[in-house]
């Protein structure tokens, strides 16, 4: 519960943080990244919406032996688009934090990089064979993350069909498994800086778990804001959580240390 209430703590400094460091700015990166997914989304679904009506209504039309271009088959096929599109609108929202925080893990680890060197002034140079180490690792690490929170979810999911009890554990648990690994996941920066191996990094999130359920869930809970959650989080929040989650591991170390706190 103490890490947790520092990780929450550290988003009230992280956004003072980001506005006296100017590091606002890069909010117009996720901007960019975020309007290519929302626009390359849209297009995508309609294609793969239109390719599967249409071939669901000339298999279909070609087992009766009728036209699917007749009024019928136009029905049928608008139907089928429509239906198509929402089931692949919900898969595609269950996975947008991810697929986005994949594209822009270069971005988060320089932002994690840039908060480093203001708090403690060392200085990181640039190494373009490390980055590129550093960008599969992030990577790595998202797709990790991806297919754990999935196989937790149906797990939870199964949960869910013992009434009352099952819906109750069911929420609460699916809730704390996606933030656990948000958070893991702006954590893991810091420790790719450090220089720890993807075990070790595992190992030190896991002992230090608070601090990562209690930044993900912030960062979930951007996210379930109506009309925010769509538009505005996945501008600001990657941003703001991992500088957040920096910020606290850097208390952490210091109060463990007894160092002074970082000042900001």
């Amino acid at each position: 519960m103490k890490q947790m209430g520092l990780a929450l703590n550290s988003y009230g400094k992280a956004w003072d943080f980001i506005m006296k460091n100017g590091l606002w700015k890069f909010f117009f990166a996720t901007l960019t990244v975020s309007v290519g997914l929302w626009v390359g989304g849209y297009y995508a679904i309609h294609w793969v919406s239109n390719e599967v009506a249409d071939w669901i209504v000339n298999t279909v039309s070609g087992w009766f032996g009728m036209n699917g271009d007749g009024f019928i088959g136009a029905v049928v096929k608008w139907s089928l688009e429509l239906l198509v599109a929402i089931a692949v609108w919900i898969m595609y929202l269950s996975v947008f934090k991810s697929i986005m925080l994949i594209i822009i893990s270069p971005l988060l680890a320089y932002i994690s990089e840039r908060v480093d060197e203001i708090i403690t002034g060392n200085h990181y140079p640039f190494d373009g064979d490390q980055m590129m180490r550093d960008v599969v690792r992030g990577v790595a690490i998202s797709l990790r993350n991806l297919f754990l929170e999935l196989g937790f979810t149906f797990v939870f999911f199964v949960i869910s069909f013992i009434p009352v009890i099952g819906w109750a554990i069911s929420l609460v648990g699916m809730f704390a498994v996606a933030s656990y690994f948000y958070g893991f996941s702006m954590m893991d920066y810091t420790n790719e800086r450090r220089r720890m191996t993807i075990r070790d990094s595992i190992r030190f999130i896991r002992n230090h778990r608070g601090i990562a359920i209690g930044n993900g869930m912030i960062f979930s809970l951007f996210f379930m804001i109506p009309f925010f959650g769509k538009f505005v989080a996945p501008v600001i929040a990657p941003l703001w959580s991992v500088v957040a989650a920096t910020l606290a591991i850097h208390e952490m170390v210091n109060l463990k240390s007894g160092q002074q706190k970082y000042g900001t």
